[in-house]
């Protein structure tokens, strides 16, 4: 039986179809819609192609995903937010006045060790800064950093923010949730922009740079800071 097929308005027979395949390329590209039918590699070819792009995908956000969880438990001295939350509790606690407490095992005085730089780093990350006393009266800008910001003076302890944070976590009823199997540093992050959520807007505001980890392990402005002289 001779079939026919419509394609653009033109009626066509398949064996004529056969012949201009054969020895045209370009007569498939115009009448692609059956050129297909008589050409079933294209579409294995565009599923393989899909699927390349589904697994790369997944590859990349798998790739990044563990890449934020190692660089994160790294910034976190190796500890999940419990973790964390449990071991600096009982240093604090332990905190005798201005006495240090002494560790009872190796591995507890390198989790203790942890509990201020880890906390500064989580702030600092976030673009927090400590705030202090404004010159007087009449300095805008260091009132409302000083009311924004975490404020040395008047609400940071003086043995280190991680003490206010083990205080806050303890009236929470301590960590729950993701806070408490996520990187420790997240945990701070979150705590930390949830009590004060506008210091990083009036950092900038202000013309604050960040305050970045150094090489060494200390914290330093990013880039020279005029103000701060």
């Amino acid at each position: 039986m001779l079939l026919f097929f419509i394609a653009r308005g033109t009626v066509i027979s398949t064996s004529s179809i056969s012949t201009q395949a054969r020895h045209s390329r370009p007569a498939c590209e115009t009448l692609r819609a059956v050129c297909v039918a008589f050409d079933p590699p294209v579409k294995h070819d565009d599923a393989r192609r899909g699927k390349v792009m589904r697994e790369l995908f997944f590859l990349i956000l798998a790739l990044g995903a563990g890449y934020w969880l190692y660089t994160d438990w790294q910034a976190s001295g190796s500890m999940t937010g419990k973790a964390y939350y449990e071991a600096c509790w009982e240093r604090a606690n332990k905190t005798k006045g201005f006495a240090e407490p002494s560790p009872s095992t190796p591995y507890q005085a390198g989790q203790w060790k942890q509990c201020e730089p880890v906390a500064r780093r989580a702030l600092f990350a976030n673009g927090l800064i400590f705030a202090g006393l404004a010159k007087d009266e009449t300095d805008e800008d260091g009132l409302r950093l000083g009311r924004t910001c975490p404020n040395t003076m008047s609400e940071v302890p003086i043995g280190g923010v991680f003490y206010l944070y083990v205080k806050d976590t303890e009236a929470e009823g301590g960590t729950s949730g993701m806070d408490g199997v996520l990187p420790a540093s997240w945990t701070l992050s979150h705590w930390a922009t949830k009590r004060w959520p506008k210091c990083s807007a009036e950092r900038e505001r202000q013309g604050y740079p960040k305050i970045v980890e150094k090489a060494d392990g200390t914290f330093g402005w990013e880039k020279p800071c005029p103000k701060c002289k």
